[in-house]
């Protein structure tokens, strides 16, 4: 059979992939400029009722669905033998060859599981039944956005009430409890399926496994896979006990739907104030060496109110490391030699002064006694003044001797000792 080239108005690009009855192409939309993601339905069931019914049906039911995380359907049609429809394409990879380079840190798988949980809650609240959640319906684009695809196993309910007879739909190993015996299925059987890829996130590994269909089946009706995740010491308690509740056997024991899920997950972020995005997935998809646990990835974008209080808070410290340098810079002018001298010169002058007054207060009483004697004058008297003897100058502790004076000049002539300013910001940072 010759190669599909184009249909309608997308040209084939290349086949992705190749299911039972579909094949999956990228194409391309010249009249738009974008490139799609194309569904084909094989020509070998080109002629089967149910199988091109069902198809058309897939198309129709993900139409239905408008949100951010489900991959949106463009357009349905036939040319032709052919039936396709055309939906976006997710410039990336799916979950499941995620997985297979390595388990993801516990905070991306959080941040994945919550964006798929909303996906599917937006399905459940028009009454869609996934039945197929699987990591490879899961599909990550490289700016790390999250979106749910592949509704072929989905069904309708009439109601949110109503329940469908359990049927052997989906993949073996994303089975739950209730489809394999045959009980009636709702939206815990999807929060099943989503619980078990979350195990396999936070694992690498499937969470029930076997070599044949029957150990996968015993498996997921006996199996309890969940003691393995509680021996991950880098696996918080509160995600392990959310995957626990998920993979509960009894569908009445598990969250009842995505939005009491959506909650559990929401408050482990907020009492942790650990939260990622997409910017950090995005990340991780470039550097898959990033990979880190608990509160080491780096933070959001600070709000812009804290940048200013941070650059404030910046200039503060770089004030205060001026003045700062300006003051050890002063001080480092004057030698201990030099303010020893200084203060010697200083007590020299009082000692002067004093002496001085108490000459002055001589001559005053002098001048109220009559007294035939001409006073001597002032001066002479000042000029009396004995000056300090050198033992006095020797005894006074403020005055060094050579001896003294040279040691303290060899101090002053070493380099300062190292020291520490601390400034105090309340209540942002003390600064050392």
């Amino acid at each position: 059979m010759e190669p599909l080239k184009q249909i309608g108005d997308i040209q084939v690009f290349a086949e992705i992939h190749r299911g039972a009855t579909t094949m999956v192409y990228k194409g391309y939309q010249p009249a738009l400029e974008r490139f799609v993601l194309l569904k084909v339905l094989r020509l070998e069931f080109a002629g089967d009722e149910s199988v091109s019914a069902r198809f058309e049906e897939e198309a129709k039911i993900t139409a239905r669905i408008h949100h951010p995380n489900v991959v949106p359907i463009y357009e349905f049609g036939r040319v032709g033998d052919w039936s396709y429809f055309a939906a976006e394409f997710v410039d990336g990879l799916d979950l499941r060859h995620l997985i297979a380079r390595q388990s993801l840190p516990p905070l991306l798988a959080c941040f994945v599981i919550q964006e798929v949980a909303k996906g599917l809650k937006a399905a459940h609240d028009i009454n869609i039944l996934h039945k197929d959640i699987k990591p490879s319906n899961v599909l990550i684009s490289n700016r790390g956005e999250v979106k749910l695809t592949d509704f072929g196993m989905a069904d309708i309910r009439e109601s949110a009430q109503e329940q469908i007879e359990g049927t052997a739909s989906g993949t073996l190993p994303y089975f739950s409890p209730e489809q394999i015996l045959g009980e009636p299925v709702g939206k815990p059987s999807d929060i099943f399926a989503l619980g078990a890829t979350f195990y396999e996130m936070l694992t690498g590994e499937q969470a029930f496994q076997g070599q044949q269909e029957s150990e996968f089946l015993d498996a997921i009706v006996n199996f309890d896979p969940v003691p393995f995740l509680e021996g991950q010491k880098n696996i918080a308690p509160e995600l392990v006990a959310i995957c626990r509740k998920m993979l509960k056997k009894k569908a009445a024991e598990r969250y009842r739907d995505c939005g009491a899920l959506l909650a559990d997950l929401n408050a482990f972020g907020e009492n942790t104030g650990l939260r990622l995005g997409s910017k950090h997935l995005a990340r991780y998809l470039e550097d898959p060496a990033s990979a880190v646990t608990i509160g080491t990835l780096p933070e959001e974008e600070p709000h812009p109110h804290r940048r200013r209080v941070a650059a404030y808070v910046a200039s503060l410290l770089l004030a205060a490391g001026v003045i700062f340098a300006g003051y050890l810079s002063l001080k480092g002018d004057r030698t201990p030699s030099s303010n020893v001298n200084d203060l010697a010169s200083a007590r020299i002058a009082d000692s002067l002064t004093a002496k001085v007054d108490s000459s002055s207060t001589a001559v005053s009483r002098e001048e109220e006694e009559p007294d035939l004697t001409p006073p001597e004058p002032v001066v002479q008297r000042v000029a009396a003044v004995p000056p300090p003897k050198a033992e006095t100058l020797a005894q006074d502790t403020l005055v060094s001797s050579p001896r003294e004076t040279a040691v303290a000049q060899e101090e002053a002539d070493r380099p300062p000792s190292p020291g520490f300013l601390q400034v105090s910001c309340a209540p942002w940072a003390v600064v050392f």
